[in-house]
Formats: structure tokens, sequence, C-alpha cells
């Protein structure tokens, strides 16, 4: 690379735990150590970095109905986009219509970069013809992450990473193994992000007879070593672009389940992990059982997700300095 870049990532919920700003923190991280000069800002109209030539890479969480993009005019800007606002069903309707036309003038005006195809596939649905450039740029896992070497007979010990908020569906999972007549059990770990909905899956928790533990959060630093105690890791998500629990698990060697959103086409078409049809607690169910008493299917999908390709987050920082 003949010169160096300055970037800036504009986030206005920056300090919030959650899966876009991980990957923005690691990205931003990655561009510094490759050389590149890195700011990140809550201003969502970057007025300090303005008319400086900047690469400025605006994070799809900032989109609302009132944003202006002529604020932005003949700067060099991007959309991050991780997950559409508009998916978010706590917005009223006439709210959610009006995001839904402000993200259809940002696919117009300007290029997207994707952390995922499942945005990119929402994007292609809604917004049909109207893209003007995009790009898709993965999340990744830190280098030298260890896989697991050695495997049970069959999967006795599952997980779940993330905060526990009514998207994710923990409670249903938790309601589901304390159903099952197996000697099973789950352990979530995230933050408590949705209080009321964290206190139900507290309460549930305490009735479960030890089969459901709730873990205190894991640093990042230590998420793989963490991650190698399983033996399969659950998403029940109703809604992910590129989930980067899924892609850890994979890192680390760990077989997964997981419904049909986020990067599950190309789970699928690398025939990685056990793929659910829809979004349905039977079938979620029947997936757990298989893994627990079918031998032959679980060391199959462990040797499977042991050749399923994870960038580092250098590799995907690499991709920003192409843009």
């Amino acid at each position: 690379m003949s010169s160096y870049k300055t970037f800036v990532f504009v986030n206005n919920k920056s300090d919030y735990q959650s899966g876009g700003n991980i990957y923005n923190t690691n990205i931003a991280d990655s561009l510094k150590v490759l050389g590149h000069e890195v700011h990140q800002t809550k201003d969502i109209y970057a007025k300090k970095y303005l008319k400086k030539g900047f690469i400025i890479i605006l994070d799809s969480i900032i989109i609302d109905e009132f944003l202006n993009l002529e604020s932005y005019k003949n700067e060099t800007i991007y959309f991050l986009i991780h997950l559409w606002p508009s998916v978010n069903k706590e917005i009223e309707t006439h709210k959610r219509l009006n995001i839904v036309k402000k993200q259809r003038q940002i696919c117009q005006k300007v290029p997207l970069i994707f952390a995922g195809e499942h945005s990119l596939n929402q994007c292609s649905l809604f917004y049909t013809g109207t893209l003007k450039k995009h790009f898709i740029i993965p999340p990744g896992v830190a280098s030298g992450w260890q896989k697991k070497s050695v495997y049970s007979n069959s999967a006795t010990n599952f997980l779940m990473i993330g905060n526990l908020c009514k998207r994710k569906r923990q409670l249903e999972v938790v309601k589901l193994f304390m159903s099952l007549a197996y000697p099973i059990n789950l352990t979530l770990v995230g933050r408590h992000s949705e209080r009321d909905y964290s206190k139900r899956i507290i309460e549930k928790s305490k009735e479960a007879g030890g089969r459901v533990i709730l873990n205190k959060e894991v640093e990042f630093p230590q998420m793989n070593e963490f991650i190698l105690k399983f033996d399969a890791v659950i998403s029940f998500s109703e809604e992910e672009n590129n989930s980067m629990a899924l892609l850890e698990s994979i890192a680390s060697g760990i077989p997964i389940i997981t419904t049909p959103t986020g990067n599950y086409v190309a789970f699928k078409k690398q025939q990685i992990g056990h793929v659910l049809a829809g979004f349905e607690v039977d079938e979620l169910s029947g997936a757990i059982i298989k893994m627990h008493s079918d031998p032959l299917y679980y060391k199959d999908q462990c040797e499977s997700v042991l050749k399923f390709p994870v960038n580092t987050w250098t590799d995907s920082a690499k991709m920003f300095t192409e843009l």
C-alpha cells in the first residue's frame, strides 16, 4: 500500500455492547495497526471531520427519519449496514415507514458496506434496482484462535452467546431445555440488555435445577478459551446480519445450530451447521436431540465445522483500505 488513509467511524451509541460496535471497534483497531489514522465520533454529522478529505463511515444505527444527507455533501462517505433500523419491531408504524423512505434515499445516493449478505438481501428485496454501489466486508475473529481438538461422542453442553433480548429468543430456548428429558444443559452468556426480559430468564433458570446456567459476561480475549468448553452453540435469533457469535464458534471448531438468518446461506452451501428451516421451537428441539442422540451425525458436524474459513479482523480491515 503506497499511502495511508484517515477513517472516521460515526456511531451515536459507540459505548453500547452490540455486535455492530464489536465489529466497528475491531475494524478500527486493525486499521490502526495497519498504519492508518482512525477517529470515532458520536456526532452523527461528524462536523469536526468534514472538508478534510477523510473517509467517513456512517453506521446504520444513526439512520432515523430526520437524517440529513446534505450535511455530507461533497464528502467521501459510506454507510456501514449491520441491520437496517427499520427491522426494529419496537418502532412505531409511522416512524418505520419514514425510516424505510430514508433508507431508500441512502441506497440511491450513498455507497453501502454490508457486514453480511443478510442485510444486502433485505436491501435487494425492498429497494430493488436502487443501489448506488455496495461492498460486503464480513466480520472476523482475532488471529491465532485455537480449535477444539478433542470432542465428546455427542453434544451435551450447549451454549448461547449474545445480549439477553427478545430478538435472540433465549427465553424460549430456556423453556425448551427445561422440558427435554435428556441429560443436557444450556449456558447463556451475554449482557442483560433488556431488564424485564432478562428478569424472566433469571426466574426461569432458577426453576431449571441446574440445567440452565447464566454465566457472567466473558471478556473478548477469553472468549475463544470459553467457547472450547462446549459441544455445540445455538442461535435462535429472529434477525441477524452476520452473527459474530456463530463465527467465533466456527473459528473454535464448535458445531452450530442456527435459524435461517444471517450467514446461513453460506453455511448451507458449505454444508456446515444444522440450519433450521424456520423459527419453530419444535424444529430446534429436534436439532438439539439429534446432536445429542446421534453420534455419527454429531461427528459429521464436528468435522464439517473445521473446514469453514473465517476471516481475521486484519483480513476484514484490509478490505476497507480498498474501498
